[in-house]
C-alpha cells in the first residue's frame, strides 16, 4: 500500500540545496559516539559524487526539515530502498520516511545505523556485515575503544 505525502510538506531532490538546508543549523550534537562527521562537503563528495553508484536525494526545508538518501536496488524479485542516511530530528523520522514512502515504491526498505530509539517500529533483524576492529597505533585503545561506542550509518558499512 503507497502511503500519500504528508499535507504542507514541500519536496526537491536537488543536490545543490544540501549545503543551505536547514539541518545543519539545527543539530548541534549528534551524538557522544563516534560517527562520520556529516558535513555538506562529505554529503556530496560521498552521494551525489559517487561515480559507482547512483544515490537519490529526497529532502524539504520546510516546517519539518530533513534529508533522506537512498539508492535502489535490485534484488531478485524486489527492489530493495537502501536508505543510506536519514538526516532529521528524532520527533520528525516518522514523518520524513511516510514522505519517502509516499514518493517511492519499494518493496523492500532498509535502514541501519542510527538509534534505534528513535525509529518508528520496524520489523529488526539482527543482520549485517562483520565488522573487524584492529589496533592503528593507538596507543590504550583497547579501553577507550570498542564498537559499542560507534554510531556507523548504512552508509559508513555499505560495500560496493
Amino acid at each position: 500500500i503507497r502511503k500519500h505525502i504528508p499535507k504542507q510538506t514541500s519536496l526537491t531532490s536537488d543536490w545543490n540545496l544540501v549545503a543551505a538546508h536547514p539541518w545543519w543549523q539545527m543539530n548541534d550534537s549528534i551524538s557522544s559516539l563516534m560517527h562520520t562527521a556529516l558535513t555538506p562537503e562529505y554529503i556530496l563528495w560521498r552521494y551525489r559524487d559517487n561515480p559507482n553508484v547512483s544515490y537519490q536525494l529526497l529532502e524539504s526545508s520546510g516546517e519539518r526539515p530533513f534529508m533522506v538518501i537512498y539508492r535502489k536496488k535490485k534484488i531478485g524479485l524486489f527492489t530493495e530502498l537502501r536508505i543510506t542516511d536519514l538526516l532529521c530530528q528524532p520527533a520528525d523520522v516518522t514523518h520524513a520516511l511516510s514522505c519517502l514512502q509516499g514518493k517511492e515504491s519499494g518493496a523492500i526498505i532498509t535502514v541501519s545505523g542510527g538509534n534505534p530509539e528513535f525509529l518508528p517500529k520496524f520489523l529488526s533483524i539482527k543482520a549485517g556485515p562483520t565488522v573487524t576492529i584492529r589496533n592503528l597505533n593507538l596507543p590504550g585503545w583497547e579501553e577507550n575503544l570498542t564498537f559499542d561506542q560507534w554510531a556507523p550509518s548504512l552508509g559508513d558499512l555499505e560495500l560496493f
